[in-house]
């Protein structure tokens, strides 16, 4: 499971311990339950039983599980030293792939300063503002809010929330317009926005953009990163040239490929994520349009498979380490009762072959950041 989400800090015993950790803590293994054996935990983590053993060892001083001979290993009942920790939650509309990320890796930092981390779920408006106050009820001293939802609205329907609660709030993830609320962002505006400006320096002109649903704020921003670049350098866009691959689906993937079937078509696509980079480098495939040769690709979030699709993959990497760090830090300086600032965290570009770079621009990318 670690080996799959990319590189950490620490050595791997300590980070095979702290994923154990985070599921004991989100009740994945509540206390009682009997762990996988150490060839399924070898087998999962990728690691030799040397260092899960180390691992276990570890979490035994810590009182977080104990071994029965013969049996295995067993979680352990919660230690009087839990009541001491400080309650924060995290809301979120979804566990998806960043929020799981971002649960894995805060739990762990959160405990080490003495704070327990517990999750609330709210998809909804509705079901958001039941969530923060469910929070808040059950003792939470901050609460980390992952802010998403429609763009249009979303300053008001947060504003209704937050008058009941009394906790401190830490937007992550985004801010919300006109609510003075520290938070940690990611700044996806501003790495599409570079994705793009790195497109056009290389010579493309006509950009076509697939993303997920524009009126949602995430969508929104991501989008307007985009449309930024092309305007700031005088370039048109047609929005017939737009698809949203979150709600269209199939019909946009049709779409898609009848705008590559033109004679006046898009030299390259920028793809709000690599999960859209990847479907559109295999829709185009299917209609017969090789990366990069007959069209570039870019995406975002430079997921592990980047670099093995058909064309490696040209995408932005953000700062997930830096971004945890400061939404701990920020946590536990709300925490203490002294004031929380606001960050915005971005990343870097990662360059490979599908927007026509060759192997020696990667290399001088690389080196030009050490």
């Amino acid at each position: 499971m670690i080996a799959a989400r990319g590189p950490q800090s620490g050595p791997m015993y300590r980070r095979v311990a702290d994923d154990i950790v985070m599921r004991i803590d989100a009740a994945i293994w509540p206390a009682g339950t009997k762990l996988p054996s150490e060839r399924e935990l070898c087998a999962e983590y990728d690691v030799s039983q040397i260092t899960v053993r180390r691992a276990l060892r570890e979490l035994t001083h810590d009182g977080r599980v104990y071994s029965r001979h013969g049996l295995g290993w067993f979680v352990a009942e919660p230690q009087d030293r839990d009541e001491m920790l400080h309650e924060v939650a995290l809301v979120l509309p979804q566990l998806d792939r960043f929020a799981a990320d971002l649960v894995e890796r805060l739990a762990p930092l959160l405990r080490r300063r003495g704070a327990a981390l517990r999750l609330h779920f709210g998809a909804t408006e509705e079901e958001h503002a039941s969530a923060l106050l469910r929070a808040q009820h059950s003792g939470a001293e901050v609460i980390l809010d992952l802010v998403a939802g429609p763009e249009q609205g979303l300053a008001q329907s947060y504003a209704r929330c937050l008058r009941e609660l009394s906790a401190p709030v830490l937007f992550v993830m985004r801010e919300v317009p006109n609510l003075r609320r520290p938070a940690v962002v990611l700044d996806e505006e501003g790495a599409v926005l570079r994705l793009t400006e790195h497109v056009l320096s290389l010579g493309h002109e006509r950009a076509a953009y697939v993303g997920s649903d524009p009126t949602s704020l995430g969508g929104w921003l991501r989008y307007s990163g985009f449309a930024g670049a092309l305007w700031g350098k005088g370039h048109e866009l047609p929005l017939d040239w737009v698809f949203d691959f979150e709600t269209g689906e199939q019909d946009e993937e049709q779409r898609l490929v009848e705008v590559f079937g033109q004679s006046y078509r898009p030299t390259v696509v920028v793809c709000s994520s690599d999960l859209y980079a990847a479907r559109t480098m295999n829709v185009l495939d299917q209609a017969g349009l090789q990366c990069p040769n007959d069209v570039a690709v870019v995406g975002l979030g430079d997921f592990e498979f980047a670099p093995w699709l058909p064309s490696p993959l040209t995408t932005y990497a953000f700062d997930v380490e830096g971004f945890v760090e400061a939404a701990a830090a920020r946590t536990q300086d709300l925490i203490l009762g002294r004031t929380a600032d606001s960050i915005k965290i971005g990343g870097r570009l990662v360059v490979r072959q599908s927007c026509g770079a060759g192997l020696r621009s990667t290399l001088h990318l690389a080196e030009s950041q050490y």
